[in-house]
């Protein structure tokens, strides 16, 4: 029994000794010894110091068995090559100090620095304008997450990548990301996790939402419920305050503006923060003049959208129209950049032609000397006139490239104003429609009937979402022309999609036109595609067929057996048809049948696109309708996906 306990207290006293010492008085609770060459490192982090304490930290950590620690050597090494190296070394050495931090953490468990290591490399390629290795990097960190099936991980992607998507003001990236990052925090365990403030990503939700909406205001107290720093109240009372000058409830303003103006952390916020309290001040004042002037200050989205809703609440048409001027410039900015990139590069090829055609001239001066004093050496005749016929060749190869340049220059140019003039007209019809009707709906009481101002909203509703359908086809023209444009595959149940698509599209629908769905696979039979590119495509062809068919039906169509090999999706309609001459063009930019129905011509145009980027086909049935014969009505399109990714 005596020799059992010694055992025991033997063993006991080994185990214990290989555990590291409790931390005591350090914020990164790790072992005191450990801690003291930790600051020392971090106070020299960009000097070659830093190496010596660094090598030190790992040192002990292994001794007294302090895992974290350990780990948090292989992260000052990621910052000192980050903060002190020398570029460009500096980028590839930033790249191993963060694969072996990967290894680290991985190997220790502390995984909110596997992700951290991410984070620190991302702002560095930032810093050094390396934009696209710095995308790929988050894409790689969000797949890793995964992989890994971290909370941590998803929790990091998801506030990283809806902050990415905030600075670009892509609605839909952003909303996901943040609904993802909430999620994850609400029903994680991980104490990491449940320490950090999640105030941020409620507001970034909030701001998909428009700033009088109920969802905005939702979002926005449950991020003051959450909040937990000064800054996240700096935050939230800066949303209360755009919500209050919306409402134009002066006194509640007043108080959440005060509140602002006393507060220093405002400008980390948005540096434009402190002025927007200025404007909407004046708004609230009734000082529009100083408002409409304010607005070329503003670039943002969010700010620009903000001031929209207040002209549109306080029927400033001056307001409404100067904001959407700025908030178009801003869509059309990708577009026009890189028209102007591709004159740019013609205007550089032709000046090098025109470079080059003057150096021949030079030189062909010469050569007629040359020619003058070999006329007496009979021998050079021969030579001189090979000479001659070579340079009358370039001459002439030089005069075809500076004219097909000229040409190519001027079709860029042509491009460029038709887009404009497409783009302001498109623009210009449904948006006068909705300032008039709503100046229509501000008349006083009795003016006009309930009848009346509820079918002026449903005029104001429809035009809304036309304009919003046509910047959506904007953006996809952009992303396809830049090659920005991604699919994403995974399974789908096909009659589903087909479903949805139409209920997007059931309310377009004339009141005489039956709108049905034929299916011939069942419902539970699905395909690996992309399933809102599929809806995207289908939601188009309902939307032409709704256009131009006022009475008989409209009929959605998934085929297994109509073409073997393929799934089919179509939809056909008892409309005025397509020519069958007309069957190729309508697929071309800004090509419309009938110039009299709103649409900027470049839905057909981007279906096929999508189809192209998914191994699809679009296109219209030769067999039916109008293409079939010229006296008869309807038209058919179909999008055919192959079976091989079911």
């Amino acid at each position: 029994f005596l020799y059992r306990c010694l055992f025991f207290i033997v063993t006991m006293s080994l185990a214990l000794s290989l555990l590291p010492c409790s931390a005591q008085n350090n914020l990164y609770k790790i072992d005191d010894r450990c801690y003291v060459h930790y600051s020392a490192a971090d106070s020299l982090i960009e000097k070659s110091d830093a190496i010596s304490h660094i090598d030190d930290l790992e040192r002990v950590a292994i001794q007294v068995h302090d895992d974290k620690a350990k780990t948090l050597a292989y992260v000052l090494r990621l910052r000192h090559v980050i903060y002190g190296g020398n570029y460009p070394m500096q980028e590839e050495d930033a790249f191993k100090a963060h694969e072996k931090l990967l290894q680290v953490s991985q190997e220790t468990g502390y995984f909110q620095y596997y992700f951290y290591s991410y984070q620190l490399l991302y702002s560095f390629l930032l810093r050094i304008g390396n934009d696209s290795r710095g995308l790929a990097l988050l894409r790689e960190m969000q797949q890793r997450a995964v992989e890994l099936d971290n909370d941590y991980g998803r929790w990091f992607s998801a506030c990283t990548l809806a902050n990415l998507a905030n600075t670009v003001f892509d609605i839909k990236t952003m909303r996901h990301y943040s609904q993802e990052a909430i999620s994850v925090y609400e029903n994680t365990k991980d104490q990491t996790i449940q320490a950090q403030s999640i105030c941020r990503m409620y507001v970034a939700l909030a701001n998909t939402y428009y700033c009088d909406s109920q969802e905005f205001e939702q979002y926005i107290d449950k991020a003051y419920e959450m909040s937990k720093t000064p800054e996240d109240t700096a935050r939230v009372m800066y949303n209360k305050a755009c919500i209050a000058a919306l409402r134009g409830t002066k006194q509640e303003f007043y108080k959440y503006r005060d509140r602002c103006k006393a507060d220093i952390l405002l400008k980390r916020i948005a540096l434009s923060a402190p002025k927007m309290i200025v404007t909407l001040n004046a708004a609230v004042d009734g000082n529009w003049d100083e408002v409409v002037n304010d607005i070329p200050q503003y670039s943002n989205m969010t700010e620009l959208l903000l001031l929209v809703r207040l002209g549109t609440r306080n029927n400033r048409l001056d307001v409404v129209n100067q904001s959407y001027e700025k908030i178009f410039k801003s869509m059309s900015i990708t577009y026009n950049k890189e028209i102007n990139y591709n004159l740019r590069g013609t205007d550089i090829q032709i000046e090098n032609d025109k470079l080059t055609k003057d150096v021949y001239i030079q030189t062909k001066r010469v050569n007629r000397i040359l020619v003058i004093l070999m006329i007496v050496i009979l021998s050079a005749v021969a030579i001189i006139s090979v000479i001659v016929i070579v340079y009358i060749k370039k001459l002439e190869a030089t005069k075809a490239e500076a004219l097909r340049a000229q040409v190519k220059a001027e079709e860029a140019n042509n491009m460029k104003t038709n887009f404009v003039q497409n783009m302001s007209h498109e623009i210009r019809t449904p948006l006068n429609a909705i300032v008039g009707f709503s100046q229509l709906l501000s008349l006083p009481d009795g003016m006009i009937s309930e009848e009346e101002k509820e079918q002026y909203g449903s005029y104001i509703s429809n035009n809304s979402n036309l304009l919003m359908m046509l910047i959506n086809d904007i953006l996809d023209l952009s992303d396809i022309d830049n090659g920005n444009y991604r699919v994403s595959f995974a399974e789908t149940f096909c009659n589903k999609a087909c479903r949805n698509a139409m209920m997007n599209v059931d309310f377009r629908v004339p009141p005489d036109v039956s709108f049905d769905f034929e299916t011939d696979v069942p419902d539970d039979f699905t395909i690996n595609t992309d399933e809102m590119r599929l809806q995207q495509v289908l939601i188009n062809f309902m939307t032409n067929a709704c256009k131009h068919t006022s009475e008989g039906q409209i009929l959605v169509q998934c085929s297994k057996a109509e073409s073997p090999g393929y799934l089919t999706f179509a939809v056909q309609d008892t409309g005025n048809g397509v020519p069958r001459e007309e069957s190729e063009h309508i697929f071309q930019r800004f090509s419309k049948l009938d110039e009299f129905k709103q649409g900027s011509g470049l839905g057909l145009n981007i279906c096929r696109a999508i189809a192209e980027k998914m191994g699809g086909e679009v296109n219209i049935d030769l067999n039916y309708g109008r293409c079939k014969d010229p006296n008869a009505k309807g038209a058919r399109f179909y999008f055919r996906v192959p079976l091989d990714n079911a």
